[in-house]
């Protein structure tokens, strides 16, 4: 087919496959839209012998027999396509009606159980929450005859508490715990307190003081005193200041220490011995001297608890002067 350029007007020839379509000038490059009428061509039928000439010299030309025009077809009819039902839909809804009747199915038995239950007099039982396990605060008893806030201690209790080197950033600490713990003590139950020093252990008595606020007032005057007159200086000797301990028979000690205990295993079989209950509270100690407490604990049976001074020192600040 041709058709003419818009912007030079030059005649173009152009497949017929372009028909509706664009096509780009060869001359100028302009982009030139291809009608889609450009295929309708018109054809006229040549008739069966040449008639357009006159017979006779002086005659008409006869008039050209035109060819009568075909009636154009009927457009056919576009079929539309059936639409065929689709198989995943199907398997989805039989796997949503399979679980809905196992969620009715389980409804059923739950209720035929509570029902059961009620006829029975059972109740459900209460779902707890779990607790929430915080460390208590060592400098508030939080209930009576105990030590590090919440460790029970049978009474008469002993308080042993490291006065060597080790101990001279941590002997205000042991202080504060062994006041506390001996606050929470009634009146008859009775306690100690031993100091372990280089040169010897001092007691706060021969005899079992009463708990209470009068004791604990005892204990703190006593600490203070062998604070100022040495405390934390040279080497303490944990083993003699234990049979000193055990001397006494108690029913619990409860040891404050920072150093590595010598032989735990010797040390927990006399608290095995004497049937007393060990309580070591390890006041920042490093993981030798942990080590070794824990080992005493195993082998004697007893709490052992682990403090830093950073801890310390903000639970000192809530706790009650």
């Amino acid at each position: 087919m041709r058709i003419r350029c818009d912007q030079c007007r030059k005649k173009i020839s152009v497949d017929d496959a372009f028909a509706g379509g664009v096509c780009r000038c060869p001359y100028c490059k302009a982009i030139n839209m291809v009608g889609g009428d450009a295929m309708a061509t018109t054809t006229r039928a040549r008739p069966e012998a040449p008639g357009g000439r006159p017979e006779a010299p002086g005659a008409a030309a006869p008039e050209e027999a035109t060819a009568p025009q075909a009636a154009p077809a009927p457009a056919p009819e576009r079929e539309v396509p059936m639409a065929r039902p689709v198989f995943v839909q199907g398997v989805v809804t039989m796997v949503l009606l399979g679980l809905l009747i196992l969620m009715l199915a389980a409804g059923a038995y739950l209720a035929i159980l509570l029902l059961g239950a009620r006829d029975k007099g059972e109740g459900i039982p209460p779902i707890a929450p779990a607790p929430v396990s915080q460390p208590a605060n060592p400098f508030q008893a939080a209930s009576p005859g105990t030590v590090a806030g919440n460790v029970p201690v049978a009474a008469p209790v002993i308080y042993l508490i490291d006065g060597g080197s080790s101990m001279k950033s941590g002997f205000d600490y042991a202080a504060h715990f062994t006041r506390t713990s001996i606050l929470s003590l009634k009146a008859e139950q009775k306690f100690n307190v031993l100091v372990s020093l280089e040169e010897g252990d001092v007691a706060l008595s021969d005899e079992f003081q009463d708990g209470g606020e009068e004791g604990a007032k005892k204990a703190k005057d006593f600490l203070y005193k062998v604070q100022d007159s040495g405390a934390g200086i040279g080497a303490s000797d944990i083993p003699r200041a234990m049979d000193a301990a055990l001397a006494k028979k108690p029913g619990t000690i409860v040891l404050f220490l920072r150093k590595v205990l010598n032989d735990p295993p010797a040390l927990a079989a006399k608290l095995q011995a004497a049937k007393v209950r060990i309580v070591i509270l390890s006041l920042d100690s490093d993981s030798q001297a942990i080590g070794s407490a824990e080992a005493l604990v195993k082998g004697a049976g007893g709490v052992s608890r682990t403090y830093t001074f950073s801890q310390l020192q903000d639970w000192l600040r809530m706790a009650p002067r």
